[in-house]
């Protein structure tokens, strides 16, 4: 870690030791340094098909609520950030405050948001309508397109999707304590090897 310092004069580097759990650990760092988001990577032995991220960054990812995470896979393309992946159903509505480190990120990379609906049937419903505008509102000081993708498998959809376009990043709000059940069918934990190349910022709702 102490390799870093001094690779890029923006940038400060301060190593905390705390003898704690690591969600603790984090947890109590974000409130006595102000940290607005979480970087983890991951390496070792659980990172082989399927079991991407390691247990450690899989429980971050699921009861952090404080902060965003951004995981970032041992295989992941160091790359400039272009194009940033937001599945999304419609289903739900969003405030600018449950995006805002996503429209950031997109503005300092000058990335454009692919808002991906996957669904089998495009048409959709009012509800769905309203809510998509309200998410190019939320997205209104970022560039972004809006696309459609069929399949009933949903996970394979969006891995096809990313694969096919060279995507940067894949995005998602987790809400209500089930890791991203609220876009996908079925929770993704089990799933995230498809992600083996590109970072996953995982934002919450702000709710909680």
């Amino acid at each position: 870690m102490l390799d870093f310092r001094g690779l890029n004069e923006k940038h400060e580097y301060h190593i905390v030791s705390v003898k704690d759990d690591p969600l603790s650990a984090i947890q109590s760092t974000i409130e006595k340094k102000d940290i607005e988001l979480v970087v983890m990577g991951t390496k070792g032995a659980s990172n082989y098909e399927n079991k991407l991220f390691g247990s450690n960054t899989i429980n971050v990812m699921e009861n952090l609520r404080s902060s965003p995470i951004l995981g970032i896979p041992l295989d992941a393309r160091l790359v400039h950030i272009k194009e940033i992946v937001f599945p999304t159903s419609f289903k739900t509505y969003y405030k600018r405050r449950e995006l805002v480190h996503l429209v950031e990120i997109a503005q300092l990379q000058d990335a454009n948001i692919c808002v991906l609906h996957v669904n089998d049937h495009p048409e959709l419903t009012v509800e769905q309508q309203e809510n998509r505008q309200l998410l190019e509102d939320c997205f209104e000081d970022a560039s972004f397109s809006l696309h459609h993708i069929g399949g009933s498998d949903v996970n394979s959809s969006v891995k096809r999707f990313v694969e096919s376009r060279g995507s940067d990043m894949v995005s998602f709000i987790n809400r209500k304590h089930s890791f991203l059940d609220s876009i996908f069918s079925t929770p993704m934990v089990e799933e995230l090897g498809m992600f083996s190349k590109v970072p996953l910022l995982v934002m919450h709702d702000s709710k909680y």
